[in-house]
């Protein structure tokens, strides 16, 4: 199975928007299981990447709304209702194998049924690309590491 460049283009796509002098702030790399749907691997789970920008104030008013509706109760996990909210504010940019997707990060996690995620801002990702000298993953469980192919 051929392997993809997602690890590589997410990263580039970050460092592009740093070296332009963007402001970073709710940008973030983010390293995830996604399962496959384009090929004949589909439905396989399989390491991923790609960078999501939360919009700071939509997030914090979300969240607001989500502490009131709580009233206290926590939940974790998949489900866990920040996450949700976080979802449903923030974009997705997948420049993977030389395409350029963006799209709602709620429809990007259904459609690729994406539950295991892990998220670095730019000083976190740049500081493991230089410790590990590759774009990942880092911290994805074991069974993924070689198995990126999106």
């Amino acid at each position: 199975m051929d392997k993809g460049d997602c690890y590589e283009s997410a990263a580039n796509l970050l460092i592009r928007k740093h070296l332009a002098g963007d402001d970073l702030t709710g940008w973030s790399l983010v390293h995830g299981v996604a399962c496959n749907q384009g090929d004949e691997h589909g439905g396989e789970p399989m390491g991923h990447a790609w960078v999501e920008y939360t919009d700071p104030v939509a997030l914090e008013r979300t969240l607001e709304d989500l502490k009131k509706m709580l009233s206290g109760r926590v939940v974790i996990g998949a489900n866990d209702p920040v996450e949700q909210a976080r979802r449903l504010v923030s974009v997705v940019h997948d420049h993977s194998n030389g395409e350029q997707r963006e799209l709602a990060a709620v429809l990007y996690y259904a459609v690729g049924n994406i539950d295991f995620v892990v998220r670095y801002d730019y000083e976190d990702m740049v500081e493991r690309m230089l410790s590990s000298e590759h774009f990942g993953s880092w911290d994805l469980p074991a069974e993924w590491w070689g198995r990126a192919v999106l």
